[in-house]
């Protein structure tokens, strides 16, 4: 699905709720990214497993012990934001199957990568219908929205393209503001501004510019770079 519809929301709850229950021996989530490797990649499953790699210095050696590792566990393992094939056998990651219950969910914006994956079963993950975005605008927007501003609201929510992410983070930029010519500019924005980002939808880029033009000081703004690296 796309960016901002709620992927990595739906499945961060899968873990949490199956986490500490009798289904899985161990729950693996890891935020696989755009300029993922899979040393890297190997090296977050293992630090959830508490399996020291250092000492392989051989790609061959590392995956073998964290296959080795994995193969006397029944797993869950959830690859969250994958953009292209991950090679489980070079990973070191025992292939699922149904007789030993492990399990592996990736999330992706782009289909082909469950092609390449060979899923079992995909799921996409639509946008909010009109009145379900609508709602979540309201309550995130709060009390801002007088009956006066409610029809141009409706527009900046229209904007959000039914995207959790952006609907949440607009909402929450205009939580406080009550006055028409502040809505019209934050409609004027997410219509007219230019947008050039290689790998992020228009849709999703634009509601956060939005979000983050409108933190109160440059302080505020100056924290966000800062705050990404963490």
């Amino acid at each position: 699905g796309m960016g901002g519809g709620g992927k990595t929301t739906l499945v961060m709850n899968i873990h949490n709720k199956i986490r500490g229950t009798q289904h899985f021996e161990v729950v693996i989530f890891v935020t696989v990214s755009r300029d993922w490797n899979i040393k890297k990649l190997r090296n977050d499953i293992a630090k959830k497993l508490d399996l020291d790699l250092s000492k392989k210095e051989d790609e061959t050696g590392a995956s073998t012990l964290l296959f080795n590792d994995l193969k006397r566990k029944k797993f869950l393992l959830i690859l969250d934001d994958l953009w292209e094939k991950v090679d489980l056998e070079k990973l070191g990651v025992p292939t699922p199957k149904e007789n030993n219950g492990c399990k592996i969910v990736i999330t992706t914006r782009n289909r082909g990568v469950c092609n390449d994956m060979e899923t079992d079963e995909e799921i996409v993950r639509e946008v909010l219908p009109e009145r379900e975005a609508w709602e979540l605008f309201q309550e995130k927007a709060g009390s801002a929205i007088s009956s006066d501003l409610e029809p141009i609201a409706r527009d900046v929510c229209k904007e959000c393209h039914g995207l959790p992410l952006a609907i949440i983070v607009v909402g929450r930029a205009l939580r406080k503001e009550t006055h028409m010519v502040v809505w019209e500019n934050a409609l004027r924005m997410l219509q007219n501004s230019q947008f050039e980002l290689r790998g992020m939808e228009r849709e999703v880029y634009l509601p956060l510019k939005f979000s983050y033009d409108h933190l109160e000081t440059d302080t505020l703004r100056n924290c966000f770079p800062y705050c990404s690296f963490f």
